[in-house]
């Protein structure tokens, strides 16, 4: 044996027995059954074998060729040849996956290869002759063009029709390279056999034919120059709109217009440009870092006030001591936490480091560094010595911090005084430290405010105004100066939203806990008193005391008023009357009205409707929620502007560069990067080719305080404009920006903006005369009503930006959705919530089933758990898990992971979180008063279910950032890197190689190569309001992150990086291939070695494998199936998908080698399968988006199925009575929404019950074990077949679709009309086109059946009593039984043709559908479909007798084929009855072909 042939054999070891080394080309026998070659083993062979093929094709053809002329068989001898030398064909040959990859190996090279030469080819002419030097070889530089043209040197830009030119020519080259080199075109099949008809449909034949087999190869070319015309043309489509739509232009043509649309909704970004998506998800990260620091405390401070009261005091519902104790001592521990927040007298406005937020190092004073340097370098020091030492000594940049004072020492004594009050009455005792940990508590909360208000205080201008007054300069306060003025009043205003109206979302009414309806009618009561007793007595009526009641709690909100004095204010809508005097003025330009503007007495009794929380809890929370949202979103606004400034710097500098280089501005504007936000309409036009209706402008909507934006009068529109904002630091030099000349940023209105606001009626008082509003206004234009103006105010972006930042709501429920919208989310969306909720958060064994399948994120990152460098990972990862006791490093680990954006983003719960919300979960029932408790016990059940499926997902992402994080450092270490140099990244930054800079780019690996519903674009979010789809963004997220996974492993593989030595080093190359073998093993070999696992160990062959996936439900049929054996010898099968977080996209891949591997048998090539079978596994892709809910198939189930399911079963007997028939309806909805994995519970109980209890069987007799039902905890149980029971429901969809075959004759033909004998014809034939495939589905069931062990005596049972015996020995022995027209049939057609008058139609075409059926009759049921049948009265040639006497042969017949008026004319006008018996025969022959 050669040494060749040992590889060989080394690569196959399950082939390279000694017997089957001497006798390899007859081990093709013995493939996937005996020997069982591996579907991955076939793929990597099919490679092999494809690549052997081309030469083989090439030499066919000339084989081809020499057999037309020399009438020889040389192709025979080229194909006995290449399959001597081929070691790779057989392998490839044993499975289906290793022949699909066989073929496409086979045509993709070549005509890959050849289409790119030729459109390299054509280019460079075409270029050439552009400027000239059409034929010449070399360029100017003495190099040939086409090499030039490989290095990347910039040619001439081919126009729209050099482009056609370029892709034609690839086209052509790639369909020539097809006919040449594909070694078997009747092997390979063309769409023309997909549709049996066509021109490129090929023949076939049991001899060789040389001129078919050239035939065959010119159709096969001509099909794949169309081919790839189209996937080029596609291609290069969809290449030019993503370049330039991710570059931020707009699409300029109708295609590339829905193109975009398509795109936009499954990009994550969605219509965001980049940039503004980057920014959009710090902030996100941000906020979600400060409530969960908030969380963390709030859970602390709610643990230390359980403490002082026993456990069981606690569960003790029924007494409310325990309660009322834990009420006091949150109310008193809230005005500890809030004191000495009135004035800012102690609070600590102070300096401290500032810090690179890219870097995460403190940067330098620049002043205080260039100082250094110069004296370091007059001592003569070298520069890199002086730069060294003065980074070492300068003074770092300092930025604002606020520190709030200590709690007052009076309030926190009354708050210890009280707890330790509360502790004795129920016998506890706490210690010095005990009682010391509250206040500390509070202290700490109170710290992270500072931390927030240091944030918003450093965007502020600290320029003190300078006025002319009387001749002299006079200096005011500066808009720093102003907001440390009002800081006690907008921070207690932003830290008072503890409302129960505001549960989840301080910015805006969330769950809709509406007050109880007792506590509403009381009110309704009270306001009518209220308004009795204004100083303006108002008496109200019962129904507008019920309107005003309703208002104020159902349009509650948080204000976003930009001006500070008013952030944080709640509104609601409430009439004028209500408002107190000293706001009288202010408040009537609105209609929402500040809680704080009205009377003492309307605001108590607003604060009881709204459900004020005076606990610290809810200080804690929602107070701080409040002042992070505010906070971080202007922070977020002034970020993206600073960015977008940035980018318009790099874009003009980006033109210059290029027109320097020779082009022109157009090609330079192409080419250079587009900044977000423009300051004109015409800048933004002229880059990025917007038309109306493309772009916005930011900030000209009329209504106060919608939006989160600055509004201003629309018709005026004053500009307000502010730019970077003084207090921050600007990292485009490094300098505090304190030490900057400030830019003016507040413009006072002139006398004409504000004439214009008059004329426009914009805040104008009844009556009010120009010159009095003027005289008003001027005096009530002060400092804090635009104090702090939205930089973002009169910037123009594009429309997809704006709506992000209107947060424009496409949902199809919404808060207006009215009755219609209301009774669809209570009958549909509110069940499809509690559905899902039922199955995933409130399932324990979903729980294990989550964290086990999350693991899978980890190695197809290559990243063996709990292995290999960062041991630590793990430990990380537990530590900082949100759920349990909680400890100060792994919170701060956590919320450094959430500002990264790695955690807290499962997707299925995320999912589920926004269902919940969209349906105002919990609403109604936390309403009424007699459930408030029980409503409170289920969300805190719910919520510790959240926290837990979190969690699960969590721990996978925070160890895979720290394994992530070791092996990246690891890597650049070992490549040369050194700490603190400067290296080219792999997105083409210059970066530091520190630790921050390596773990950035671990939570961007975890972001987007693990699944993140952050990452989950607006379109597939809002899906979730359809009745289709259970959590439809998880499918979502495994093709983006999969995908991802593969583009990083290739990109880490091919980096390099240049050391300042000049040594290329490849840092990251191990792990890309790691990487990519990752992905390979998750995906690809542990499901395929856990399938021939199974097949090895319990002697499954292939044959029972296929039997298997026949009798498996529906939504297996394309999984990956495990096969076992019981003790018993039946057979099983653990469905590995369930496991498997990776099926979304294995599963299409499996439905293309089933659809392949079913159509083995039929002679027409495997392209028309392989077609097929990828139309089969888009539907398979799409599935999870489209198919029904829970909860809406169970609906479907009863009322749209008639009691059936989508399987087949019966929910309820119709003959059953009425009261059972509700019964099951009524069990089989309630089955949907039953949580705890209510039916595998059940079967666990089952299974524990003793032997000889008939406790163990279920009602269909069935017998669980209880090791098998605890590996259903992960996804690992076995489910038995049983085809007894399953054959009868496919008799039942046999005898269904025979009858709806006949239908397709029957109710065509005698529907009433006149009919054709060709009509009739045609009916039968697509008739048992439709029963030819029904016979061959039950056919293949009943082979099935047998191979799965069903005896002839069950099978006749099952069977044949069911569907007649003549039907299924005809289905046993693999014939088809074509249709016979019914006596009832003849009947009917007969009495359609007495009511029209006219002869009977079926009786001219009977003799010719007997003809046919008995034909058909015993065609073998193992093709395809029955063969192509012409229809021989179709186009029947119509007699024009014009005056052609009676018996005489017309000379013309009008509508016949020139053929047959050729041959008629030789008759002349001989009469017929003259014409010799044969020829009467030919002419008949030739008029009735």
């Amino acid at each position: 044996m050669s040494k060749f042939d040992v590889e060989i054999d080394a690569l196959f070891p399950d082939l390279a027995s000694e017997e089957t080394k001497e006798t390899d080309k007859d081990t093709a026998k013995l493939f996937g059954k005996d020997v069982g070659v591996s579907s991955l083993g076939s793929f990597f062979a099919g490679i092999g074998s494809g690549l052997f093929k081309i030469p083989e094709g090439f030499v066919s053809i000339g084989a081809n060729l020499i057999d037309l002329g020399a009438d020889t068989n040389t192709a025979e001898k080229v194909e006995t040849f290449f399959a001597d030398i081929n070691p790779f064909d057989e392998y490839a040959e044993a499975t289906t996956a290793g022949k699909i990859t066989e073929i496409l190996t086979n045509i993709a090279i070549p005509s890959g290869v050849a289409a790119k030469i030729a459109g390299t080819a054509t280019k460079g002419a075409l270029a050439a002759k552009k400027s000239g030097n059409y034929f010449k070889l070399l360029d100017d530089d003495g190099l040939p063009i086409l090499q030039g043209l490989k290095k990347g040197q910039q040619v001439a830009k081919l126009n729209r029709k050099g482009q056609a030119l370029q892709l034609g020519a690839g086209a052509l080259a790639a369909g020539a390279a097809e006919s040449i080199f594909v070694s078997d075109p009747d092997k390979v099949g063309t769409f023309g056999d997909l549709f049996n008809a066509g021109p490129t449909k090929l023949e076939r034949g049991d001899d060789y034919d040389p001129e078919r087999e050239l035939y065959n190869r010119l159709k096969l070319g001509i099909e794949g120059a169309a081919f790839t015309g189209i996937l080029s043309l596609a291609g290069s489509g969809v290449k030019q709109l993503a370049d330039s739509t991710k570059a931020g232009r707009v699409a300029q043509t109708k295609i590339g217009k829905a193109l975009d649309y398509v795109s936009q909704r499954l990009r994550p970004r969605s219509g965001k440009n980049v940039q503004y998506y980057e920014d959009e998800m710090a902030f996100t990260g941000m906020s979600a870092g400060d409530l969960n620091k908030s969380q963390n405390i709030a859970f602390k401070l709610d643990d230390q006030i359980d403490s002082v009261i026993p456990f069981l005091d606690r569960a003790n519902i029924f007494s409310g001591k325990a309660a009322a104790s834990q009420t006091a001592i949150a109310k008193q521990l809230n005005k500890t936490l809030k004191s000495g927040l009135d004035s800012i007298d102690d609070t600590t406005f102070g300096k401290t480091n500032a810090i690179d937020p890219k870097t995460g190092e403190v940067i330098l004073n620049k002043e205080s560094f260039n100082k250094l340097k110069d004296d370091f370098l007059k001592q003569g020091m070298s520069e890199e010595e002086a730069i060294k030492l003065a980074t070492k000594d300068a003074k770092p940049e300092e930025v604002l911090r606020v520190v709030l004072p200590k709690i007052n020492p009076e309030e926190a004594s009354k708050s210890i005084n009280l707890i330790n009050q509360e502790a004795k009455k129920f016998g506890k005792t706490l210690s010095k430290a005990e009682q010391q940990g509250f206040i500390d508590t509070l202290e700490e909360m109170r710290q992270g405010w500072g931390d927030l208000l240091s944030i918003e205080g450093r965007s502020l201008d600290m320029t003190k105004t300078k006025e002319i007054v009387k001749g002299r300069v006079k200096v005011g306060p500066s808009t720093f100066d102003r907001w440390k003025e009002l800081l006690p009043k907008t921070l207690n205003d932003r830290l008072d939203v503890g409302y129960k109206v505001f549960s989840n979302n301080p910015i805006k009414l969330a769950d809709n806990v509406g007050p109880a309806k007792e506590l509403i009618k009381q009110e309704e009561k009270n306001i009518k008193n209220i308004a009795q007793n204004l100083p303006t007595p108002v008496k109200l009526s019962n129904t507008e005391a019920k309107k005003i009641v309703a208002d104020i709690y159902q349009t509650a909100r948080i204000d976003r008023k930009i001006p500070l004095s008013n952030k944080g204010s709640v509104l609601f809508r409430i009439p004028n009357y209500f408002v107190d005097k000293s706001f009288a003025s202010k408040a009537a330009k609105f209609p929402n009205k500040q809680l704080i503007q009205l009377t003492p007495d309307t605001q108590a009794l607003a604060k009881r409707l709204l459900g004020k929380d005076e606990s610290a809890m809810s200080t804690i929370l929602n107070g701080t929620n409040m002042l992070s949202t505010v906070i971080r979103r202007d922070e977020f606004y002034r970020n993206l502007l600073r960015n977008s400034e940035d980018i318009a710097v790099a874009r003009n500098a980006r033109i210059d560069t290029l027109m320097k280089e020779g082009m022109s501005y157009e090609e330079a504007s192409a080419k250079a990067p587009i900044q977000t936000f423009f300051n004109t309409e015409e800048e933004l036009i002229k880059a990025t080719g917007a038309k109306t209706g493309d772009y916005r402008r930011v900030g000209t909507i009329s209504q106060r305080g919608e939006e989160g934006l600055e509004q201003i009068n629309p018709l005026t529109d004053r500009s307000k404009q502010r730019s970077l904002m003084e207090g921050e630091l600007d990292l485009k030099t490094g300098e505090s920006i304190w030490a900057q000349k400030a830019n003016q940023v507040l413009r006072k209105p002139t006398v004409q903006s504000t004439l214009n606001d008059y004329d426009a009626g914009f805040g104008v008082k009844p009556g009010e005369s120009a010159s009095e509003f003027l005289k008003r206004k001027t005096k009530e234009e002060v400092l804090e009503d635009v104090a702090s103006i939205n930089p973002l105010t009169g910037r123009y972006t594009l429309i997809g930006n704006a709506e992000a930042l209107y947060n424009v709501n496409k949902n199809i429920i919404g808060p207006d959705s009215g009755f219609a919208g209301r009774l669809y989310s209570n009958l549909i969306l509110y069940p499809k919530a509690t559905s899902q909720m039922a199955k995933t958060i409130l399932s324990p064994f979903t729980h294990m089933r989550n964290f086990l399948s999350a693991g899978a994120f980890a190695t197809a990152n290559g990243i063996i758990p709990f292995i290999g460098p960062g041991e630590g990972a793990a430990r990380k990862a537990l530590r900082a898990l949100q759920l349990g006791p909680r400890t100060k490093e792994g919170n701060e680990i956590y919320q450094e992971l959430l500002k990264r954006g790695v955690v807290n983003s499962q997707v299925q719960l995320a999912d589920l979180k926004a269902l919940l919300k969209d349906v105002d979960f919990g609403s109604y029932l936390g309403s009424i008063k007699a459930f408030d408790k029980l409503a409170k016990g289920l969300t805190r059940i719910k919520r510790f279910a959240q926290d837990a499926y979190t969690a699960e997902d969590d721990f996978w992402k925070i160890f895979s950032y720290f394994k992530e994080q070791d092996r990246l450092f690891a890597a650049y270490e070992k490549a040369g890197i050194a700490q603190g140099d400067n290296f080219i990244d792999m997105a083409g930054k210059t970066v530091k190689f520190n630790r921050e800079t390596v773990s950035n780019e671990a939570a961007n690996i975890v972001r987007n190569n693990i699944p993140n519903y952050a990452y989950v674009s607006d379109f597939v979010k809002g899906l979730r309001q359809y009745p289709v789809g259970n959590f439809v963004s998880f499918p979502a997220e495994i093709m983006r992150t999969g995908t991802n996974i593969v583009q990083r492993g290739l990109d880490e593989y091919f980096y390099a990086v240049t050391l300042p030595n000049g040594t290329v080093v490849n840092p990251l190359r191990t792990i890309g291939l790691t990487r990519l073998l990752g992905m390979g093993v998750t995906t690809s070999v542990i499901p395929y070695a856990a399938v021939a696992a199974g097949q090895a160990l319990y002697d499954i062959s292939k044959d029972e494998l296929e039997a298997i996936r026949r009798y498996v439900p529906k939504w297996s049929k394309n999984s990956t199936l495990i096969p076992l054996k019981g003790e018993n010898g039946n057979f099983k099968y653990i469905d590995f998908s369930h496991m498997n977080a990776y099926d979304t996209l294995t599963r299409p891949i499996q439905t293309v080698i089933n659809r392949v591997q079913s159509g083995e048998q039929d002679k027409d090539g495997i392209m028309d399968d392989f077609i097929l079978g990828l139309f089969d596994s888009t539907k398979e892709l799409a599935a999870p988006f489209i198919t029904e809910s829970i909860w809406t198939e169970a609906l479907a189930d009863l009322y749209i199925r008639g009691g059936e399911t989508r399987d087949g079963f019966r929910v309820y007997n119709e003959n059953d009575s009425t009261g059972n028939q509700v019964y099951n309806s009524l069990a089989h909805l309630v089955k949907a929404q039953a949580p705890l994995n209510y039916q595998q519970l059940k079967r666990l109980k089952m299974s524990i019950k003793p032997e000889d209890d008939v406790g163990r069987f279920s009602k269909g007799g069935k017998e669980y074990e209880f090791g098998n039902e605890l590996a259903g905890i992960i996804g690992a149980r076995a489910v038995e077949i049983d085809p007894a029971n399953s054959i009868k429901y496919k008799v039942a969809d046999y005898s269904r679709g025979t009858r709806n075959s006949k239908s397709l004759f029957t109710a065509a033909m005698l529907k009433g009309g006149p009919v054709t004998p060709e009509e009739i014809f045609d009916a039968y034939i697509n008739a048992n086109k439709a029963l030819y495939k029904v016979q061959k589905t039950m056919s293949d069931d009943i082979k099935a059946a047998q191979t799965l062990g069903l005896n002839e005596d069950q099978l006749y049972t099952e069977v044949a009593e069911r569907i007649g015996g003549p039907n299924f020995g005809y289905l046993s022995e693999g014939l088809f039984r074509p249709m016979k027209i019914s006596t009832g049939s003849f009947i009917g057609f007969q009495e359609i043709a007495d009511q029209l008058g006219i002869a009977n139609p079926i009786e001219y075409v009977i003799d010719s559908i007997e003809e046919l059926r008995a034909s058909l009759s015993e065609y073998s049921l193992t093709n395809e479909e029955i063969p192509d049948i012409k229809n021989p009265f179709k186009n029947l040639p119509k007699p024009d007798l014009g005056d052609t006497p009676a018996g005489q042969l017309p000379p013309l017949v009008s509508g016949a084929t020139p053929s047959v008026v050729n041959a008629n004319a030789q008759y002349g006008s001989v009469p017929f009855t003259s014409l010799p018996q044969d020829q009467k025969e030919a002419a008949i022959d030739r008029l009735f072909d």
